[in-house]
């Protein structure tokens, strides 16, 4: 009887415990056709100079740094979401990301030229 109220109790304690959030596990959704490394090749469309890639997994947006890589989802969840969130849209042809700071927005827009896996980015 005893080992039972011992259950009881660790397994109510287990589940008391259990990290309650609205916070999503991911910001990010983006589209097979974007997924993969992308390697800047022209800085007058990149306002950043020191961000020499975009890498996209299924469930993050990741700026590459030479060779060092700076998740976005990781990015957001460490600041207060009041003062960092981004929104995305897709649709067949388009993925737009936009991060929202507390004075200005970052807008990444991908464009699928055609029904090849051409995609024009501008910022």
């Amino acid at each position: 009887m005893k080992n039972i109220y011992l259950l009881l109790t660790v397994l109510f304690l287990s589940f008391s415990c259990a990290k309650d959030t609205d916070e999503p596990e991911s910001f990010f959704s983006p589209p097979a056709l974007i997924q993969g490394e992308w390697i800047i090749t022209s800085e007058k469309h990149f306002p950043n100079p020191n961000i020499n890639g975009l890498k996209f997994t299924h469930n993050d947006f990741i700026l590459v740094y030479d060779g060092s890589y700076e998740s976005q989802n990781s990015f957001i969840k460490k600041v207060n979401s009041s003062e960092v969130y981004a929104t995305e849209q897709i649709s067949s042809t388009n993925f737009i990301i936009s991060i929202h700071y507390i004075l200005s927005t970052e807008v990444y827009n991908f464009t699928q030229k055609s029904n090849s896996e051409t995609v024009s980015y501008t910022h």
